[in-house]
């Protein structure tokens, strides 16, 4: 049985490895035009989930960086146990 990203979604904890979701982003259209939507992705690759709160995480990237993400935009990959 397959199963799609949208079905399935893991709460995201302490941690855990996660990758970005694909979502859509608003963008803003010009003069006479209409307003477009567009694939977003916040990250490539792999992240670890160094804090959580109800609707944000703090991820780590393999570069050093750290960046504040909505969980829900957040795809679980493995679990911490």
């Amino acid at each position: 049985m397959l199963h799609r990203e949208d079905q399935i979604h893991t709460e995201v904890k302490k941690y855990d490895i996660v990758r970005a979701r694909v979502y859509m982003k608003p963008v803003p259209g010009r003069m006479n035009s209409y307003n477009k939507q567009a694939e977003h992705r916040d990250f490539n690759g792999y992240a670890l989930v160094l804090g959580y709160s109800n609707s944000f995480c703090l991820v780590y990237f393999p570069n050093r960086e750290q960046k504040l993400l909505r969980k829900e935009n957040l795809i679980v990959v493995s679990k911490f146990k």
